[in-house]
């Protein structure tokens, strides 16, 4: 299992794009102590977004798991069929959490999809990764907007329905209300969802929902060693601070 039992499962990205970068950085996350690591592949540099590429970093992490990511973007000339063929091979180099967007397959503003032929894609894409064993994670971005509750709600019932082990949904909050709002909604989605979720805002006000949405019911927190100012990721040392005053027992640290 990827997710840690009776509390958040602590997540510490790598933010390198070099492989040299990252196995020295993997070496730095240990030495303060996570649950699991986290890997973009579409953050590495073109010339590294490649298989022994993802291998090597993830034999680093010595059999720790790992949530991985590959994004598009990352390689303008790569399809949804060959971001997803590459994301599912990583399931062969150790235990992994992968990460299929709710519009694989069919791109949309919004990241979520509801036509049918690409949910049977992302259902095979699913009982694939489980066949390697290997757990999924849906996820949905939506950048610079507020989403109400009822909308975060269907997306991660679609994603529990088609067959994931966990439901992303990162939302915006740029103001206290807005804020309010999503603050309470984490508490309707763990009384409400058949899977576990990971609710995050991005925005002005995010940084407290960043911090103790966890403890109220989102399944982990997404952390970095450093962090630049425009992101919404708290540090390592920021979620080891706000968990160790939590009182969570059986620490990474």
């Amino acid at each position: 299992m990827f997710l840690a039992k009776n509390r958040p499962t602590v997540t510490t990205m790598l933010k390198s794009d070099t492989p040299e970068a990252a196995l020295a950085e993997i070496e730095q996350i240990r030495s303060i102590g996570t649950d699991t690591f986290g890997m973009q592949i579409d953050y590495l540099k073109p010339e590294h977004r490649t298989l022994p590429v993802v291998k090597r970093i993830l034999d680093a992490m010595d059999g720790t798991p790992c949530y991985v990511t590959n994004y598009r973007g990352g390689d303008p000339n790569a399809d949804d069929e060959m971001l997803a063929e590459t994301l599912l091979a990583a399931a062969d180099y150790g235990k992994v959490l992968l990460d299929l967007r709710c519009d694989m397959f069919d791109p949309r503003e919004g990241e979520y999809t509801e036509d049918q032929p690409a949910a049977l894609k992302q259902k095979a894409f699913i009982r694939a990764a489980h066949a390697k064993g290997a757990e999924v994670l849906m996820s949905t971005h939506i950048f610079g907007r507020f989403v109400p509750k009822e909308e975060v709600k269907r997306i991660a019932r679609a994603a529990a329905e088609r067959g994931a082990d966990i439901s992303k949904i990162v939302t915006t909050a740029n103001s206290e209300d807005e804020l309010q709002q999503n603050l309470e909604l984490v508490a309707e989605l763990k009384r409400e969802l058949p899977i576990p979720f990971l609710f995050l805002c991005n925005g002005s006000h995010c940084r407290i929902h960043r911090i103790y949405g966890p403890m109220f019911g989102v399944c982990m927190y997404l952390a970095a060693i450093q962090k630049k100012e425009w992101e919404s990721q708290p540090t390592l040392n920021d979620v080891k601070t706000a968990m160790t005053l939590a009182g969570y027992e059986n620490l990474p640290w």
